[in-house]
């Protein structure tokens, strides 16, 4: 499916949540899309600061809109910010059947990599 949609040249710039088992998928698409297409993301404390904090003031500013659909919505409201002791901010969801904010950090993703110019390997310095 990943490939299907890749293959559609409106698509031009993917960023995909490399953590764990997904680092193997994005190599691939990588090897096939090209990396300036497709970005390997790995979810570290700095990157969910970044992601989540870019989203959260999408909605604050009322650039965008929870989506309508239950499950979806239940997904972007499960992520919950705190602050460890030490004054780190993390940003963390239970984990479910449905997943852990899976519709939230794709939202956040897909935001990125729409936010981001795409720029050839050859034309990169």
């Amino acid at each position: 499916m990943l490939c299907d949609l890749l293959a559609n040249q409106n698509i031009r710039r993917a960023c995909i949540d490399a953590t764990g088992i997904g680092d193997m998928l994005v190599e691939e698409a990588q090897r096939i899309h090209g990396s300036y297409r497709v970005e390997k993301v790995k979810f570290t404390a700095e990157v969910k600061d970044h992601l989540a904090s870019k989203g959260r003031g999408l909605f604050e500013d009322r650039r965008c809109r929870v989506p309508a659909d239950r499950e979806i919505r239940e997904s972007f409201h499960t992520v919950r910010k705190t602050v460890t002791v030490s004054g780190n901010v993390r940003y963390d969801a239970a984990s479910t059947d449905e997943g852990h904010a899976d519709d939230f950090w794709a939202f956040t993703l897909a935001k990125e990599a729409a936010a981001t110019g795409v720029k050839p390997e050859a034309y990169v310095l």
